[in-house]
């Protein structure tokens, strides 16, 4: 009997040895032992009977080592435990592609399976914009991207935005500590943490606020926080689309997003979009996108940065900015006008110039 020790964390590698060596030589037979490989000289019965006894365990485990995070997947599917996660629609979708089938060709299809899958979702950053309404502007954060939130929840303003916030200790024995919290945004264990650290912050918050004034402040339980936030449930952020987010499980909410803004060159020459991206910056989330050779279109979070980007550019000199309008502004609509006005320009000539023929 011998010892052969493999000092490599791929499974692969020791169930490959194990076969081998089986293969190779006919009267060994090899045991598996934590990172060892036992290998012992059987006689030919000896090897039979050891072979009956392991069946097919050697193959299954090697399978269950290659499965990597399915086996998470599929204890979130079992247990339905809530999913938190920040701005996490293209996480799901990942999610559900990559292990569990392909995704529906339609939306709906895609809800609904999500839906059953995980049937209570919670999008930190959908969380965090409906209570940023709820604070006064000198108590919020300035913005809600994860890293933004979580050095606020953590720091002195956020811990003392309720009463009785729950502690929250990370085990640094284990993981070291984390120092310069930018310089581990995006690694993904990181990001599950900052997630649920800031979810347990606003859920907190709000159910502080649902005990209503006059009321005893108490440490409160994980029901009550997860009853704070059940409005919110299954709302998931969309990014500068036409509506502020997707409802999981229900029906959808209607768009409250402004209308875009028309900008165009006074002196008709080409539009810099990078230069008015820069311009429209100050005012808030923005997307520009070119419309005509001298004008662009402008998305805007909110009506009131639409409103004092109109007001900033009434007088301006180089550039003109309304509230975009398909039929005074749309390209297809002027197209189409132009087209009519010279066709009936056209006709208006034949007519006159058989008229003329007529008369000679």
């Amino acid at each position: 009997t011998m010892d052969i020790v493999v000092n490599d964390t791929q499974y692969s590698l020791i169930y490959f040895l194990h076969k081998e060596l089986r293969t190779r030589f006919k009267d060994v037979w090899t045991f598996p032992h934590r990172d060892k490989v036992q290998v012992k000289k059987m006689s030919a019965e000896e090897i039979q009977k050891a072979q009956e006894s392991e069946g097919s365990q050697l193959d299954s485990s090697l399978i269950h080592n290659l499965l990597g995070f399915t086996k998470v997947f599929k204890l979130l599917v079992a247990l339905k435990k809530p999913i938190i996660g920040h701005n996490l629609l293209l996480d799901l979708m990942i999610l559900y592609n990559q292990m569990y089938e392909p995704l529906p060709s339609t939306y709906e299809a895609f809800k609904k399976k999500i839906n059953i899958l995980f049937p209570s979702i919670h999008d930190t950053k959908f969380i965090s914009y409906q209570v940023r309404q709820l604070l006064k502007k000198q108590e919020t954060w300035s913005s809600n991207s994860l890293d933004h939130l979580y050095t606020y929840f953590s720091t002195n303003k956020g811990l003392s935005l309720a009463s009785f916030s729950p502690t929250i200790n990370v085990n640094e024995s284990e993981c070291g500590h984390i120092e310069n919290v930018e310089n581990h945004v995006h690694e993904a264990a990181w990001d599950a943490y900052m997630s649920g650290y800031c979810f347990i912050r606003l859920a907190h918050f709000l159910a502080i606020r649902r005990l209503g004034e006059g009321a005893l402040p108490r440490p409160l339980s994980r029901i009550e926080h997860l009853s704070a936030v059940a409005d919110y449930c299954n709302c998931i952020n969309v990014i500068r689309g036409n509506i502020s987010h997707m409802n999981i499980g229900g029906n959808e909410p209607l768009s409250n997003r402004p209308r875009p803004l028309y900008i165009s060159r006074l002196d008709r020459k080409p539009i810099d979009i990078d230069k008015v991206t820069a311009l429209m910056a100050s005012y808030g989330s923005v997307d520009v996108k070119a419309h005509t050779v001298s004008s662009a279109l402008i998305a805007v979070s909110s009506r009131q940065s639409a409103r004092d980007i109109v007001k900033a550019y009434v007088a301006d000199k180089e550039y003109r900015v309304v509230p975009y309008s398909y039929l005074r502004h749309s390209s297809l609509l002027s197209t189409i006008s132009w087209s009519g006005l010279i066709l009936s320009g056209t006709v208006c000539a034949a007519v006159l110039i058989s008229s003329a023929v007529v008369r000679k």
